[in-house]
C-alpha cells in the first residue's frame, strides 16, 4: 500500500484504526476455518458509516479491493482477503440505534455481537430468529453476510416472545410470517 493511501485511510479513521503490522495483518488473513490464509495489504477499523462511505470512495477511485468482516467467526473464508485486499473490519460499528416493538424491527449496526441484540431484544420481549452457534461471538453483519442461521432479507424481521418469556415457536413463527408479508420487500 503506498504511504498517500495509507495516511488518507489514518485521517478518515485516526491513527489507531489503520493496522498494518506483521502481527495485526496476520490475525486478519484467517477466519475461524482455519483452511484459508492471505495476508491483508492493511486492515482499517471504521466506527461510523460516514467513515465506511470514504473508505469504499476512496478504495474505488484508487481500484483497491476491500474485504469487508465482522468477528471473523464464520467457516466460509469469505472474510480472507485471498488478493491482498484491505480488510474493513467492522466491529468498532456495534451501537443498537433502535428497537421497535410496534414494527417487529430493529436498527443496528453490523459490530454488534449476536448476543448482546438478543440480550437487548428479551427486554422487549422479542428475538431475532436466526440462531447461529457462535451467538456470544459472532456480529450481526456477519450473519447475514454469511447467511448464518437462517433465511436472509435486506430487512430481516424480529418476532415476539409468548407471555410467561417462554417461546412457543409455532406461536412466534406465525406472528413472524405474518410481520414479514406485511413488509415483504
Amino acid at each position: 500500500m503506498n504511504k498517500e493511501i495509507f495516511q488518507r485511510l489514518v485521517r478518515i479513521v485516526g491513527p489507531r484504526n489503520v493496522l498494518s503490522s506483521p502481527e495485526d495483518l496476520h490475525a486478519y488473513s484467517v477466519d475461524a476455518s482455519l483452511q484459508y490464509r492471505a495476508i491483508p495489504s492493511l486492515v482499517v477499523r471504521p466506527g461510523a458509516t460516514e467513515e465506511v462511505q470514504e473508505i469504499i470512495a476512496l478504495a474505488n477511485r484508487e481500484k483497491i479491493p476491500v474485504v469487508p468482516r465482522g468477528a471473523g467467526t464464520n467457516f466460509v473464508g469469505g472474510v480472507v482477503p485471498v488478493r491482498g485486499e484491505i480488510v474493513l473490519d467492522l466491529t468498532r460499528m456495534n451501537k443498537i440505534l433502535e428497537i421497535s416493538r410496534t414494527d417487529l424491527r430493529c436498527d443496528a449496526e453490523p459490530g454488534v455481537f449476536h448476543g448482546d441484540l438478543e440480550t437487548e431484544l428479551g427486554k422487549f420481549g422479542l428475538f431475532w430468529p436466526p440462531d447461529p452457534g457462535s451467538s456470544e461471538s459472532c456480529t450481526i453483519g456477519g450473519v447475514l453476510s454469511t447467511n448464518a442461521g437462517g433465511q436472509v432479507r435486506h430487512r430481516s424481521r424480529l418476532g415476539p416472545r409468548s407471555q410467561g418469556g417462554a417461546t412457543n415457536r409455532r406461536d412466534d413463527q406465525d406472528r413472524c410470517e405474518d410481520a414479514q408479508e406485511q413488509c415483504r420487500l
